[in-house]
């Protein structure tokens, strides 16, 4: 479970390094992530994007699109696997990393007409929390679920 939510969250952190240029990091969360990747059983399915992600690792366009096609193809390899339970723990490590990113990059800013669709979001947010916690209670027979369920919902409260 450890290892499914962790990949969720460095697939949003190596994205967030990509679309902020920030090079020197990338490699590291890259490697992190195809780590993860294989201890899930997933490697096939990221090997298939490791090549594109080296040939593109100056493209920051490219790049992007890259990751978002491997977690993509992640997901759908998972859920046609039933491997349902890992699919919502990436997917709960994904949800909670973005929120937190956005969160820490808006705390200590005013909110203006410029930047009031990004409060907005922010809030809008509580339905895919909803959602969700409704996904991982599906699975609160596993204990660490559990309390990964349950901290979600103290987040939706």
């Amino acid at each position: 479970m450890k290892q499914a939510f962790n990949y969720g969250i460095y697939g949003v952190d190596l994205a967030y390094l990509v679309i902020n240029e920030r090079n020197t990091e990338i490699y590291n969360y890259y490697t992190a992530s195809k780590s993860l990747a294989e201890e899930l059983n997933l490697g096939e399915t990221f090997k298939k994007f490791v090549d594109r992600f080296e040939a593109n690792s100056e493209n920051r366009d490219s790049l992007t699109r890259v990751i978002d096609e491997a977690y993509g193809a992640t997901d759908a390899y998972l859920r046609s696997n039933e491997r349902l339970e890992t699919a919502s723990e990436i997917l709960a490590g994904s949800w909670l990393e973005c929120q937190y990113i956005t969160v820490e990059l808006l705390k200590n800013v005013n909110r203006t007409s410029s930047n009031d669709i990004l409060f907005q979001r922010v809030w809008e947010q509580r339905v895919y929390l909803d959602n969700i916690a409704k996904v991982l209670g599906e699975f609160s027979k596993n204990p660490e679920m559990a309390v990964i369920k349950s901290d979600f919902d103290s987040l939706l409260e």
